[in-house]
């Protein structure tokens, strides 16, 4: 699958951008108690960052008040933490949370979440001999419920059934949140399960329930989980504005059970007619490239509507890190609106910067998007970089490099030399590339310790292809070998 910069941009906006739907609370999502619950079924929805966000903004305000909800905070914060990969963090929440149940005499929260902390496959005798007692107050029955999500993480799905079975008739129709929290867990059951009959049917009994009580939310995120249950796949169209041209994409996107996306190409095609040089920052672009440059985008943009009968707001229009050097950008999407009468479409340039946390987030999957680096050769720049998992306060740090020789403006400088194409290319390398990465890299050492590396780019989806075809439906080409200087894997994405 070829990784350009409308593509991930769009991706990223289908796995971010859809935090703007979620972020409207109202009734019972507005407790903080209920923030932290709510949290974990953003996770659920692959929406992490924005359920990390409600999890701590909910600890912050029971922390030291209820036990209850500060126990369930850090097992869903260790949920998270297990979903990027951190292990060590993870172990730490899950413990956080064992003292706590311990404290409140929660012996169900307790098996449930030491289940977790070991992390092996489940087996039946972990809760052979514990008697789980049946509910016999309001309190107890959500307590339960919600004990169902985390025996459900634990694959103990007899006692979750068990769980919910007995809590149910205490709170249907008598507390529509909770009535609605356990059609919630039923669905995830039949997710867990294989059952996408049982998991549709309770997700939808749990979306009448929670859109009674006006909680967006928790409705836009199951009405996202349906869609997978489904296995429905939805368009979104691309148009790239790069240095050597134009470029439009048919997306079809999937979220699968395992929370995350697949990508297929439908369509792609380009116009390599109309050339966008910028050879550095800051020079402009001239008035027939960019006439003809937003006369092939309100093309593209016609027929990914009515041929492909792609909704406007669908469509992603972006510019790419080797045309955003130009420095009258501005006027090029002016010109590009100007095409459109009733809707100018937004249109986008990236920085670098940009660039990479788009490739980080629209392309590597939750559990590396912190752990990895990202090495895109362009046709314009070559971009390195990383992320950072977010902070306290929401924010995600981006380290990144760029060198302003890509694939394709490198190759013309090669040739401008008139000398041995290979021998001429080996000197330019090291008189113009490896010095930018050798100061950048000693100013930004967090990306160079990374252990994981995923190549992408026109040039890395060549060589991936050329090389294994067997992989060629994949999203990913693993690179097992390790490089024996680097000590690092390396993954290219299709």
């Amino acid at each position: 699958m070829k990784q350009i910069i409308a593509f991930v941009f769009c991706v990223s906006c289908v796995l971010s951008g859809s935090s703007a739907v979620f972020a409207q609370t109202k009734a019972q999502e507005s407790s903080y108690s209920l923030y932290i619950k709510l949290g974990n079924l953003l996770r659920r929805g692959s929406q992490i960052e924005l359920g990390e966000y409600y999890i701590k903004k909910g600890l912050s305000a029971v922390k030291n008040r209820d036990k209850y909800w500060e126990a369930t905070a850090y097992e869903n914060l260790g949920l998270i933490c297990r979903e990027r990969g951190d292990e060590e963090n993870a172990s730490k929440y899950f413990l956080d949370a064992l003292n706590l149940y311990n404290l409140e005499k929660l012996p169900l929260c307790e098996k449930a979440v030491h289940d977790l902390i070991e992390g092996a496959e489940a087996s039946k005798e972990v809760f052979k001999d514990f008697k789980i007692s049946a509910p016999t107050s309001a309190r107890d029955a959500f307590i339960n419920i919600r004990t169902a999500n985390t025996l459900i993480e634990a694959k103990q799905y007899e006692v979750a059934q068990q769980v919910l079975q007995q809590a149910l008739p205490l709170v249907k129709d008598a507390n529509i949140y909770w009535e609605a929290s356990a059609y919630e867990y039923l669905g995830m059951l039949g997710w867990e399960t294989n059952n996408n009959v049982l998991a549709g049917q309770y997700f939808n009994l749990a979306i009448q329930k929670y859109s009674k009580l006006n909680c967006n939310i928790s409705v836009a995120v199951l009405r996202h989980l349906l869609k997978s249950v489904e296995q429905k796949e939805e368009l979104y169209g691309g148009i790239e504005i790069k240095p050597t041209g134009l470029r439009m994409n048919v997306i079809g996107i999937r979220l699968t059970k395992k929370g995350e996306y697949e990508f297929d190409i439908k369509h792609s095609e380009e116009n390599n007619q109309q050339k966008l040089v910028v050879g550095k920052q800051g020079e402009t672009l001239t008035e027939t490239e960019m006439e003809s440059a937003s006369s092939i985008v309100k093309f593209y943009t016609d027929k990914l509507m009515n041929d492909f009968e792609i909704a406007q707001d669908r469509i992603f229009i972006v510019g790419s890190s080797g045309v955003a050097m130009a420095k009258n950008t501005d006027m090029l999407r002016k010109k590009i609106q100007g095409h459109f009468t009733n809707f100018p479409p937004l249109v986008d340039f990236v920085s670098p910067e940009e660039e990479i946390e788009y490739d980080i987030i629209g392309a590597l999957p939750p559990s590396s998007r912190y752990t990895s680096t990202v090495i895109d050769v362009g046709d314009g720049t070559i971009k390195v970089g990383c992320m950072t998992a977010p902070d306290a306060k929401g924010v995600r740090n981006v380290f990144s490099l760029s060198v302003p020789y890509g694939s394709e403006n490198f190759k013309e400088l090669v040739q401008q030399q008139k000398g041995d194409f290979n021998n001429t290319a080996k000197a330019l390398a090291t008189t113009k590339i490896l010095p930018t990465i050798k100061n950048e890299l000693a100013r930004k050492g967090i990306i160079k310790e990374r252990k994981e590396v995923y190549l992408m780019g026109n040039a890395a989806w060549g060589l991936a292809t050329y090389l294994y075809p067997q992989f060629i439906n994949e999203t990913f080409v693993p690179r097992y070998r390790r490089h024996q200087s680097l000590q690092r894997y390396v993954h290219a994405p299709l």
